[in-house]
C-alpha cells in the first residue's frame, strides 16, 4: 500500500509539470507573435507565416458569401499590370535556372558530378551545332531576321528566310528502288534513252504490249556500251569502236530517231543509231517441223524488244583551244556533251575546258563556235528549245540557230559565282541555280531580256558541290560526296514555296520533301515521263553498281476557270471543266471512259 500511494502522488505530480509547461510554451508563442511597430524586415519570418496561416484558417472557416464579399473588395490590376507581374515572376524563375545550370557546369568543369557517367558529363560540355536551328517532323523554327532576301521588285517590305529545315516526308514514300544492276566492269558514263510507246487500242501480241518505253545506257570507258531495261535486263551490248578512252556521252532525248553519241580524249566523235521494234518469231520456226528432242524455249523469257546498232557518223571535232594553235600540249578537253534539238533540226553541242562551245549538226557539219569564258565549261542543259551553260561563275542562254551565247546577271542577286543552272520543267521562263555556297536560287526571265530573283530556297539546306534537276514541281539537287562522312545524299526541294511572301501560312512547312542518303555517287540521270512516275538512275563512286528508282510524286495544279470559258492550267488535261458566262454558270465536264 505505501508502494502504491507513492506511485500515484508520483503520476499527478508529473502530469501537474506537463500542463504547466504547455501553459508556458504557449505563453510564450503568443508573445513571439507579436512584432514591435517600425521593426520591418527584423521581424521573424516565422511569425508572419504562422499569421498568415491563421488568416488562412480563419478564411477557410469564414462563411462563403463573406469570403465573396472581401474578394469584390481586393484591388484590381489592369492587363499591362498583371503582364508586368507575370514576367517577373518568370524572370525570377530563370534566374534561378541559370544559377542551377552555372553551378552544374562548375561542378562538371573542375572535379565532375558523383554518380553521373563520364560519357554524360561529356555530352553536356561538349560543342554541338545551336538546337535552336533543329526542327521536329518537317517544322521550321523561327525565322533568321539577319538574312534578308526581298523577292518582289516592288515590294520594299523585307523578308527573312528561315534556315536548318527537316524533310517533310520520308524518301521511301516517293522514291522507290525497282533495280540494282551490278557491273563487270566499271562504268563512267549513264543516260536514258526514251523510247516510242507502241500501245494502240487495237488487239496487239503480248510481246508488243511489253514493249519498254525507255532504256538505260551505261558507257565504259573503253567504249563498250550496255543497254538495260528499267528491270535491270540487259537488252544489248556493242562497242563504239573508239581506240582512247572515252571523254563524254550524249543520249537523244527525242523519240522520233533513237542517237547514241560519244567522244574520245582524242576528240573523235562516233554516231550509233538504234533501231528498236517488237521481236517476232520468224515465219520459217514456225513451218519448221521441231525435234521432240530438242530444248524448247519460249519466246517471252527473252527481251521483247529487237535492238540493232548502225553506226551513222564519225568525224574529228574543232579540238583546239585556238584555231590557230597547233601544238597538241595546248589542246582542250571536252568537259559537257548534249544532244538537243530546236525547231525540228538535230544538233550537237559541246563544251571544252578552254571555255569554248561548239554547235554541230546532224551531218556533222560545223555550225558555229563561240567563247563564253577562259575557263571551263561546267554544264550545258536543254529543255524545250532554252539551252543554258555554266562557265566562269556565270550562266547564260545559247542561240543555236545564230550561234551566239549571252550570259546574264539577275537583279537583286548579290550571292556567289553560279556553278549549276537549269531551265524549269514546268515554266520556260523560270531558271533554276545553285551557287558555290549550295543555295538554290529561282530567277525569273523577262522574254530573255533581263532576270530578277524571284524566290531563294534556305540557305545550308544544301551543301556544295551541288547538281540540279527539275520535274513537274519539284527540284531534285544532288551532293555526290559530302565533304564530311562521305556520304552522297539526293533531296526534293518543293517549288510551291516560289513566289508566297515570308508571311505565307505555306511557307510555315518545311521546303525539303525528303531527303535520300547513301554511298557516293559518280552521276546520275533523269528522266521525265508523261502518267508515268520520273526516273532516276544513280552510279556509285566506283562505276560497279548502277540503281534505277522511280519518283512516285505528282504536283498538284488547281484549275483557273475564267469566265471566257479559258483556263490557264494544264491544256493537256482533258478531264477537266470550264465554266461559261451566262446568267446562270453551268459546268461542263469531258469524262474519260475509265471515269
Amino acid at each position: 500500500r505505501p508502494v502504491a500511494m507513492y506511485h500515484s502522488s508520483s503520476f499527478h505530480v508529473l502530469h501537474m509539470l506537463l500542463v504547466l509547461t504547455a501553459v508556458l510554451v504557449a505563453v510564450s508563442e503568443s508573445d513571439n507573435d507579436v512584432c514591435v511597430s517600425g521593426e520591418g524586415s527584423s521581424c521573424p519570418a516565422s511569425v508572419v507565416h504562422r499569421k498568415a496561416k491563421r488568416v488562412r484558417s480563419a478564411d477557410a472557416r469564414r462563411p462563403q458569401h463573406e469570403t465573396k464579399q472581401r474578394e469584390s473588395a481586393s484591388p484590381t490590376l489592369s492587363l499591362l499590370d498583371q503582364e508586368v507581374l507575370e514576367l517577373g515572376k518568370l524572370t525570377d524563375l530563370y534566374q534561378q535556372r541559370l544559377r542551377v545550370l552555372e553551378d552544374l557546369r562548375r561542378s562538371l568543369g573542375q572535379t565532375g558530378m558523383p554518380g553521373l557517367p563520364r560519357p554524360s558529363a561529356q555530352a553536356l560540355l561538349e560543342a554541338v551545332p545551336p538546337i535552336a536551328e533543329q526542327v521536329v517532323a518537317g517544322a521550321p523554327p523561327g525565322r533568321a531576321t539577319s538574312e534578308i532576301v526581298e523577292e518582289e521588285e516592288e515590294e520594299a517590305d523585307e523578308r527573312p528566310i528561315a534556315r536548318g529545315f527537316a524533310s517533310a516526308c520520308a524518301f521511301g514514300d516517293f522514291m522507290v528502288s525497282k533495280a540494282v544492276v551490278p557491273q563487270e566492269q566499271p562504268v563512267a558514263f549513264i543516260g536514258f534513252l526514251p523510247l516510242r510507246n507502241h500501245r494502240s487500242a487495237a488487239p496487239t501480241p503480248l510481246a508488243q504490249v511489253a514493249m519498254p518505253t525507255v532504256l538505260l545506257v551505261a558507257a565504259q570507258a573503253d567504249g563498250e556500251i550496255r543497254l538495260f531495261t528499267v528491270s535491270g535486263d540487259l537488252a544489248m551490248t556493242y562497242s563504239t569502236g573508239h581506240k582512247k578512252p572515252l571523254a563524254q556521252l550524249a543520249v537523244s532525248p527525242m523519240q522520233d530517231e533513237y542517237m547514241i553519241a560519244a567522244v574520245d580524249e582524242a576528240g573523235a566523235m562516233r554516231v550509233h543509231r538504234l533501231l528498236v521494234r517488237p521481236r517476232r518469231s520468224p515465219q520459217e520456226q514456225k513451218r519448221r517441223v521441231t525435234n521432240p528432242d530438242e530444248e524448247k524455249v519460249s519466246q517471252y523469257l527473252s527481251s521483247p524488244a529487237n535492238i540493232t546498232v548502225q553506226f551513222q557518223m564519225g568525224m574529228k571535232l574543232p579540238y583546239l583551244s585556238d584555231s590557230n594553235t597547233s601544238n597538241s600540249s595546248e589542246r582542250a578537253n571536252v568537259s559537257t556533251f548534249i544532244l538537243t534539238s530546236h525547231q525540228g533540226v538535230k544538233y550537237f553541242v559541246m563544251g571544252d575546258t578552254s571555255g569554248w562551245i561548239s554547235i554541230i549538226t546532224r551531218n556533222g557539219t560545223l555550225h558555229g563556235r563561240t567563247r563564253v569564258s577562259n575557263s571551263t565549261v561546267q554544264r550545258i542543259s536543254a529543255h524545250l528549245g532554252n539551252i543554258i551553260f555554266v562557265s566562269a561563275g556565270q550562266w547564260g542562254f545559247l542561240d543555236v540557230d545564230k550561234g551566239t551565247a549571252r550570259k546574264y546577271v539577275c537583279k537583286k542577286y548579290d550571292g556567289p559565282a553560279i556553278i549549276d543552272a537549269i531551265s524549269d520543267s514546268s515554266m520556260q521562263s523560270r531558271v533554276l541555280a545553285a551557287d558555290q555556297e549550295g543555295t538554290v536560287w529561282v530567277f525569273l526571265m523577262r522574254e530573255k531580256q533581263d532576270c530578277k530573283v524571284e524566290h531563294r530556297f534556305p540557305r545550308a539546306v544544301t551543301r556544295p558541290p551541288v547538281t540540279l534537276s527539275s520535274v513537274r514541281g519539284y527540284i531534285l539537287t544532288l551532293e555526290r560526296m559530302r565533304r564530311f562522312g562521305g556520304r552522297s545524299e539526293i533531296m526534293a526541294l518543293n517549288m510551291s514555296h516560289v513566289g508566297k511572301g515570308w508571311d505565307d501560312p505555306a511557307r510555315d512547312v518545311s521546303p525539303v520533301s525528303f531527303r535520300r542518303s547513301g554511298l557516293p555517287i559518280a552521276s546520275w540521270a533523269i528522266q521525265k515521263r508523261y502518267q508515268e512516275g520520273d526516273l532516276v538512275a544513280t552510279l556509285s563512286q566506283d562505276g560497279m553498281e548502277i540503281e534505277i528508282s522511280e519518283l512516285m510524286m505528282q504536283a498538284y495544279q488547281p484549275l483557273h476557270l475564267w469566265r471566257d470559258g479559258s483556263r490557264n492550267g494544264n491544256k493537256d488535261s482533258t478531264a477537266m471543266g470550264t465554266i461559261r458566262s451566262s446568267a446562270m454558270p453551268t459546268m461542263r465536264l469531258k469524262m474519260s471512259p475509265m471515269s
